[in-house]
């Protein structure tokens, strides 16, 4: 299990040529459904709790860090 605190390290990595390390979460959607993210990589964070991740369709979609249930299978406690 991870601490809520090690998301954002976890998301904001990169390799040794300064490029986003991919990663998977699961996490609650605003509708009430799950939702389960491969390969995606972190192309922002937000001081208002948010990230924004990037698909390898390239489609970014703004996710809420409460709502994160897993990071690369790990389960989330605050």
């Amino acid at each position: 299990m991870l601490h809520f605190s090690k998301i954002i390290p976890i998301v904001e990595r990169k390799d040794a040529n300064g490029k986003p390390i991919p990663f998977s979460i699961k996490y609650l959607k605003a509708d009430g459904n799950f939702m389960e993210a491969e390969s995606v990589v972190c192309t922002s964070t937000s001081h208002k709790g948010t990230i924004n991740i990037k698909w390898p369709n390239n489609e970014i979609r703004k996710v809420r860090l409460v709502n994160i249930l897993k990071i690369n299978n790990k389960k989330i406690f605050n």
